[in-house]
C-alpha cells in the first residue's frame, strides 16, 4: 500500500514540473527533502493541483521475446518524449509526453505476469481523458504490427438481455411487432 502510495506521488511531482535532469538527458523525480522553485507556468500544473492524477492500464499482447520487447519499448519511449528515470519503478521504462492544448501524460511500461502492460498518468477531468487517449494512440503506433490490445475478458452473468424489446415489454425502435412477439414468446418458454 506504502509503495502505491509513493510511485504515485513520484507520478504526481513529474507532471506538476517538479523533475531535475540528469547526465544521460533523462528526468527523474526529486530527491526527497528538495525543494525546488517554480520557474514559470507548468503545463497541466492547475489541473493537477485541484482534481488530482489518474491513471489507466492497457495490457498488451505480443509475440516479441522480452529482451526484444524491452527495447522496442524503450526506442519507442525516447521517440515520444522525454525519457524518464522512476525511482520507484527503476524497472519499467517511462517517458513524459507534453501536449500543447491538452496537458502532459506520464507513460509508464512494464511487463507484468498477465503480460506487457501500460500505464497511462494524466491530470484528472475531460483533458486527461483526451490527453490519455492521445498519448496511448501515438504509443501504439511506433509499436511493430505483432503488438496489439489484449482481448477484453468480460464475466458471465448468467442473465439473458433484453433482446429487441424496449424496458416495458414494446419493440424497441425501428423493428417490427412480430420479431418482438416471438422474442417475447421465447423468453416465456425458458
Amino acid at each position: 500500500m506504502k509503495k502505491d502510495k509513493k510511485e504515485k506521488r513520484e507520478i504526481r511531482d513529474i507532471l506538476l514540473g517538479k523533475s531535475i535532469l540528469t547526465e544521460d538527458g533523462r528526468l527523474t523525480s526529486k530527491d526527497p527533502g528538495t525543494i525546488l522553485m517554480p520557474q514559470g507556468v507548468v503545463d497541466g500544473a492547475g489541473a493537477v493541483h485541484l482534481f488530482g492524477i489518474s491513471g489507466k492500464d492497457y495490457r498488451y499482447e505480443t509475440g516479441l521475446a522480452e529482451d526484444a520487447l524491452a527495447e522496442q519499448v524503450n526506442q519507442s519511449m525516447r521517440n515520444l518524449g522525454r525519457a524518464l528515470s522512476l525511482r520507484e519503478q527503476p524497472e519499467a521504462a517511462a517517458c513524459l509526453i507534453r501536449y500543447a492544448l491538452t496537458g502532459p501524460a506520464v507513460l509508464v511500461f512494464r511487463c507484468a505476469e498477465g503480460g506487457p502492460v501500460l500505464t497511462v498518468w494524466t491530470a484528472r477531468g475531460l483533458m486527461g481523458s483526451i490527453t490519455r487517449r492521445r498519448a496511448v494512440g501515438a504509443f501504439e503506433r511506433t509499436m511493430p504490427e505483432d503488438f496489439r490490445p489484449a482481448a477484453v475478458q468480460t464475466k458471465e452473468t448468467g442473465k439473458r438481455k433484453n433482446r429487441g424489446t424496449a424496458p416495458n415489454g414494446e419493440p424497441g425502435p425501428g423493428e417490427t411487432g412480430e420479431e418482438a412477439e416471438t422474442t417475447q414468446q421465447e423468453d416465456s418458454q425458458v
